[in-house]
């Protein structure tokens, strides 16, 4: 099976029934996607770039405190800031899916019109703004990995948002839903919390591992000691938030200054798709 053909099943169309029509209209819709499908395949080539030098999720260590340092915190949020257009793209396109016009008339096709134009705006500014992404993190020499933990580390611990933050489809009838953020889809709550999961823990006992004995908390227990603890509770809580009740002071001193510019940046419309798929996940992976 094609790649185009397996994302169109993972951003399945539900705006009523889909019915074949006329070998025309197959036609038509093949190389529809065809053309739109290349905005994931530009997206997976630059993130082989960015991996390629740069390292992938997996072989980042954290700041042995935890805090990033304020220079990389720019970098992040000059990332972030610099592809804000692409990312209102994303946004725009998510917005347009559950209310697309449908005439009466001829509506089965219509529908089908309606549902691949809405679905391939969607599917061409995912591409264009992780593409967009990932090239600005190469340019500005910052791994998928620091970005993954800054992200993390500053939206979810920091400002309180979570990782299952996602747009909802198809809710409306008539509307349009994408498959893949509904339950069981490569972008749903679910999967995106069990790759939040899946990174952090990587990265805590990486971190943990990092560290020399002795260093102090400041209130008489290590630092090792508290950091083992919190990835303890990762271990046992698969729904928890690395430092969900409270971050560490070195943390939160990091933070502090950046977190208006860190709100402002953030988008749920865009959250489910900024952490990395795992290799057995990608699409074109499937066998």
């Amino acid at each position: 099976m094609t790649t185009g053909r397996k994302w169109l099943l993972g951003c399945g169309i539900g705006c009523g029934v889909l019915l074949l029509v006329g070998i025309g209209s197959c036609v038509g819709a093949a190389l529809f996607l065809k053309h739109t499908f290349r905005g994931i395949e530009k997206a997976g080539s630059s993130y082989e770039a960015l991996t390629a030098e740069m390292g992938n999720v997996g072989e980042y260590v954290p700041p042995p405190d935890g805090a990033p340092p304020p220079d990389r915190l720019e970098v992040f949020l000059a990332v972030r800031e610099g592809v804000a257009g692409d990312r209102a793209g994303v946004e725009a396109a998510m917005a347009a899916l559950p209310t697309p016009e449908l005439a009466e008339d001829g509506a089965v096709v219509g529908k089908i019109r309606a549902g691949l134009g809405a679905l391939g705006d969607l599917i061409d500014g995912i591409g264009t703004y992780l593409q967009a992404r990932n090239r600005a993190l190469l340019e500005r020499r910052m791994s998928a990995g620091e970005y993954v933990y800054i992200y993390t580390l500053a939206y979810y611990s920091g400002l309180g948002h979570t990782p299952g933050d996602g747009p909802e489809t198809g809710k409306q009838p008539g509307g349009v839903r994408v498959g893949a953020f509904d339950d069981g889809g490569l972008f749903s709550a679910r999967a995106v919390r069990r790759r939040y999961r899946r990174y952090t823990l990587a990265m805590v006992r990486a971190q943990v591992e990092s560290l020399e004995p002795g260093a102090e908390a400041g209130d008489g227990e290590t630092w090792r000691s508290k950091l083992e603890h919190e990835l303890h509770r990762l271990e046992v809580d698969p729904g928890r938030v690395l430092w969900q009740d409270g971050l560490p002071p070195s943390v939160e001193v990091a933070l502090s200054p950046f977190r208006n510019r860190l709100e402002q940046s953030y988008s749920a419309a865009t959250n489910r798709i900024e952490l990395p798929l795992a290799e057995h996940e990608l699409p074109w992976q499937w066998r």
